[in-house]
């Protein structure tokens, strides 16, 4: 689960210089970028931004209210964001279809949409099939 923060001409780097404990975790484990940035073969970035992994797990249990105690961390961040022409994005994937993770529920609140729309954040889930078949065969491999 990410947020992710971009805008045409978001100057990231230089708007994290204002935090620059932020900042240095983005670069060591996450991602900054800066409109022109390359990114793959022979392209560049569109648009500057930065993206911050919340959780990452197996599990959707208790994610809504980590990720709710994480973004109010960030609250003076997110206000000084508002005044930016930035896109400011939760996106959470979710695994379908394996043994642990067949119909995976992610349960948001009234209480939750409504801090989600008031911190200017909006929320995007995205599926990612899966299938127990893929283990097996890995474990035949061994």
């Amino acid at each position: 689960m990410t947020w992710v923060v971009s805008g045409q001409d978001f100057a990231a780097h230089a708007f994290l210089d204002r935090y620059p404990k932020l900042k240095r975790k983005l670069e060591a484990e996450d991602d900054v970028w800066n409109r022109g940035d390359p990114v793959g073969a022979g392209r560049q970035r569109e648009d500057g931004g930065f993206s911050l992994t919340i959780c990452d797990g197996d599990t959707t249990a208790g994610a809504v209210e980590k990720i709710r105690r994480v973004l109010q961390t960030f609250e003076p961040l997110r206000v000084e964001l508002r005044g930016h022409q930035v896109q400011s994005e939760l996106r959470i994937g979710l695994y379908v279809g394996s043994r642990k993770s067949f119909v995976p529920v992610l349960h948001f609140s009234q209480e939750d949409l409504q801090f989600f729309a008031q911190a200017g954040v909006s929320v995007t889930v995205l599926g990612y099939p899966t299938s127990d078949d893929e283990d097996e065969d890995e474990d035949k491999a061994e």
